[in-house]
């Protein structure tokens, strides 16, 4: 895939999975052997292997609702790898900025690495 459609595939998992919570959309556009490396003690970042845990662990931050987004403020790609650079907005009220690192194959997201830092009050 070119770098574009993965950016295209990146901003989809933002908008339409992160966002708006359209679970449907996971088998489009998470690989089936997707792995977040974060590894972070919190509930927002927690480590995840496969389609089917990001599946559970979404799922269930969905059910409560959400009042955040991302305002991406950055996007690069190059080869199958594409970075953000944004801001974590709740309520319309910057919350955090943030990097998140992906890996794409198969024109699926199959690794991320992210990192957030909470703004203070």
């Amino acid at each position: 895939m070119s770098v574009e459609e993965n950016k295209a595939v990146v901003m989809r998992w933002n908008e339409e999975i992160l966002e708006e919570g359209k679970l449907e959309a996971f088998d489009e556009v998470l690989h089936r052997d997707y792995t977040n490396h974060s590894g972070a003690e919190s509930s927002w970042a927690p480590f995840i292997q496969g389609i089917e845990q990001a599946k559970d662990h979404f799922g269930e931050r969905f059910q409560r609702p959400s009042r955040w987004k991302v305002s991406v403020e950055d996007i690069i790609g190059e080869g199958d790898k594409v970075v953000i650079r944004g801001v974590y907005l709740q309520e319309g009220k910057p919350v955090g900025n943030l990097i998140a690192f992906y890996r794409l194959s198969e024109g699926k997201i199959i690794d991320d690495w992210f990192c957030m830092r909470q703004l203070e009050d």
